[in-house]
């Protein structure tokens, strides 16, 4: 490619991934071609390296100088030194950072401290660094890393789930005076009560974001220093023990005297005590809080009867009450205060109220701004007269967002919905674990390209056979995610069960009485035949068989899906095979096959297609290869673009010296292998 071409036709990319850099792909004239001529969005990722690259340094100079060409139309990197090419990471950087005109987002996740140590100079205010503090680090190496970070570039400082204990917050304390973090999370590290008020009494230093979620901390010093901080976002939610609850009065006028924009008090025990309730509630108009979040608290009715009083006189815009009690007044009440309100988004999920106070919720919607609303759970079933109101008026609220999951929705109720969708601002209906059966299913697929959905979910319902309405206008639709997975016939007096078991107890007791006819998923498959709209779709639960497999594996590199759900879904060795051919040239990056049947030479068809493939995440726990499996995963792995494996706990051994421990989520398995 010459120059002269790169002007004439100049790259409009929103993304460029240099990944896994093998020993022949040296880096030439091409490269520099390609970085002069880059769209001003462009992102550069740079992710782990082949232990090769170590041996191409005049290459990464190369790469480097061309970088530094484009600086000024670069805004972000992205940077994983947790491989051997840790020193080439600091080659670029020590190219980027001599300019002025772009700001570059560093993104750091270390395995030992040396290599944050070698790039630490070559750091600027431009960078923004995100330390994720590992569990395993001693406390030697938690103060080394304390006394060099850059303060200046730091974006945020975790740590998180026993990481520090009170001896390091008291090192922390001292070498955070005035200093600047705009993020600080503490969440998890059990009894840190000395250490906090050490740290919020003794330090002068500007935070915006805390995380104090599952810790035990000093609430008073806390309460002393919120008033003169800059603190716009507080999680203080499952408050590590119950008699932090005594001082929250302080806390709360604390937050009066605040900046705080968002505060997260989920499980915080506000409704065992009403004097603190209503303190609680008193307090809100008083502040500048935007975004409330005080799910499983026992409001019950007093509470957000309370709460619906107050709520025209505060400037919340998100407001999160779910928990699973019986609430009908406080509904009743809450309804006549919404349209007052400044509500844009509302989560109600495992609130029970009854038929009444269902048709007043929806009749305030109308008059309301809310956008997204959420409701379900527990034991609510919308009645009918409920969903005639919302079908009703639907279409002249302003909502772009609903979810309705386990509230037994049935035919009758998206017959109600289905006359206003197409006039209405919903793009995302969520609708999983219902009673929706095929004749919704044809109901939903005819009005699809008449209306703005763009994601749809209707997961674990009881569709069963239908799936060529679906196929006949999903390529018409604005659909770009799409969620079938889980549907399958079960015995109607199994369902009120089903609806509270986890996936692998339904597999388990109640199986597939009859399982979607492969001419029902092969229509569908065929319908995905040049679709630019879809990009992902789930599969899970669903017996994929040879023929299936053959079809899917041939439309699949015509389609823009970038993940696909085949979890559950019977897949051996065969179907595997036949299914790579197509997932080799597709775009899928995220790819989900567990507790399927793959075995060695399945997991071997897998690893011949990851070096060519487009893969990133790969999903393989509860399947049935053994070592021979894992060695071909091994070898492949490095090779790969993969950064994200979920395996059983017995494969990440075997695994984690190639792809580094960082990247391997581990997941417990049943399964014993020897």
């Amino acid at each position: 490619m010459t120059k002269t071409e790169s002007k004439a036709h100049p790259f409009c990319l929103n993304k460029l991934t240099i990944q896994s850099l093998q020993g022949n792909c040296l880096i030439d004239d091409t490269w520099l071609s390609i970085f002069q001529y880059l769209d001003l969005k462009s992102t550069f990722i740079l992710g782990q390296f082949h232990p090769l690259l170590l041996s191409l340094r005049s290459s990464i100079y190369q790469l480097a100088q061309s970088l530094s060409l484009s600086a000024n139309q670069i805004f972000s990197i992205v940077l994983f030194p947790n491989a051997p090419c840790f020193q080439h990471c600091r080659i670029i950087i020590k190219f980027l950072v001599h300019t002025n005109h772009f700001r570059i987002r560093t993104r750091l996740r270390f395995q030992n401290i040396d290599n944050f140590l070698l790039l630490k100079d070559y750091l600027t205010p431009y960078h923004q660094v995100l330390l994720n503090i590992h569990p395993t680090y001693s406390p030697l190496d938690i103060l080394q890393l304390l006394n060099h970070i850059p303060w200046k570039s730091l974006h945020c400082l975790k740590f998180s789930h026993n990481t520090i204990n009170n001896d390091g917050l008291v090192q922390l304390s001292t070498i955070i005076n005035g200093k600047s973090i705009p993020t600080l999370d503490l969440s998890s590290n059990g009894d840190i009560q000395l250490g906090t008020k050490l740290l919020f009494k003794n330090s002068s230093f500007f935070i915006t974001n805390l995380s104090l979620y599952r810790s035990i901390y000093d609430v008073q010093a806390l309460a002393n220093f919120i008033p003169s901080s800059k603190l716009e976002n507080l999680d203080i939610s499952c408050p590590g023990s119950i008699s932090q609850i005594q001082y929250y009065g302080l806390l709360f006028q604390a937050l009066e005297k605040s900046k705080i924009k968002q505060l997260n008090m989920n499980d915080c025990f506000l409704g065992d005590d009403e004097s603190i309730l209503f303190r609680f509630i008193s307090m809100l108009p008083n502040t500048s809080i935007t975004h409330l979040k005080i799910g499983n608290n026992s409001l019950g009715d007093v509470g957000l009867v309370s709460i619906s009083r107050i709520l025209p006189k505060t400037q919340i815009q998100l407001l999160h009450v779910d928990g699973c009690e019986e609430v009908n007044e406080g509904i009743s009440e809450f309804s006549k205060a919404l349209p007052n309100s400044q509500l844009l988004e509302l989560d109600l999920y495992g609130l029970q109220f009854d038929e009444n106070s269902q048709v007043e919720l929806f009749h305030s919607l109308s008059q309301s701004r809310l956008q997204k609303l959420r409701l379900g759970g527990g034991n609510l079933t919308i009645m009918n007269l409920g969903f005639e109101k919302l079908g009703l008026i639907l279409s002249k609220t302003k909502l772009s967002n609903l979810i309705i999951t386990s509230a037994r929705v049935d035919d009758y109720h998206i017959e109600c919905l289905v006359k206003s969708l197409p006039h209405s601002k919903i793009d995302t209906l969520i609708l999983n674990n219902n009673l929706i059966t095929d004749k919704s299913m044809d109901l939903l697929s005819g009005i699809l390209p008449e209306t703005n959905i763009t994601k749809l979910d209707v997961s674990y319902n009881k569709i069963e056979r239908d799936f060529f309405e679906l196929s006949n206008h999903i390529t018409n639709s604005n659909l770009e995610y799409l969620d079938i997975g889980g549907n399958m016939k079960i015995l109607e007096d199994s369902w009120d069960s089903l609806i509270n078991r986890t996936v692998n107890r339904i597999w388990e007791m109640f199986g597939f009485q009859q399982p979607i006819s492969s001419d029902r998923l092969i229509a569908l498959a065929c319908s995905l035949k040049d679709n630019k709209q879809l990009k992902y779709l789930n599969l899970s639960c669903i017996p994929i068989q040879i023929q299936v497999s053959t079809i899917f594996s041939q439309v699949l590199p015509t389609t823009k899906l970038y993940k696909l759900d085949l979890s559950r879904c019977q897949i051996d060795n065969r179907i595997i095979k036949i299914l790579t051919v197509g997932i080799e040239q597709s775009n899928i990056s995220d790819l989900i096959l567990d507790n399927n049947q793959i075995g060695d030479q399945g997991i071997k068809s897998i690893t011949t297609i990851l070096p060519t493939s487009k893969i990133c995440s790969l999903q393989l726990f509860g399947n049935s290869f053994s070592m021979i499996g894992v060695d071909y995963l091994r070898d492949s792995l490095k090779d790969s673009k993969v950064n994200f494996i979920k395996v059983d706990h017995w494969v990440k051994e075997a695994l984690k010296l190639y792809c580094g421990e960082d990247y391997i989520q581990i997941v417990e398995s049943d399964r014993i292998h020897y």
